[in-house]
């Protein structure tokens, strides 16, 4: 059975790239490059799933720059 996330089920750009240990530079990378999908709330405003980062972290991605 999957784990029950708990706190947040979205969390926003600087708080996304604070839990991978990135900066929001990277984090932009990340999406960029299909390793992460953003969720736009309204036009212009995005975030993240936090299962999504969750995974990321689990998996583990190298970014180039």
């Amino acid at each position: 059975a999957p784990t029950p996330i708990l706190g947040p089920l979205l969390r926003n750009m600087t708080d996304s790239a604070k839990v991978l240990g990135v900066s929001r530079t990277t984090l932009w990378r990340l999406i960029q490059d299909g390793h992460l999908e953003k969720v736009e709330i309204r036009a212009g405003t995005f975030r993240i799933r936090q299962q999504d980062l969750l995974a990321l972290a689990e998996k583990g991605v190298e970014v180039t720059t």
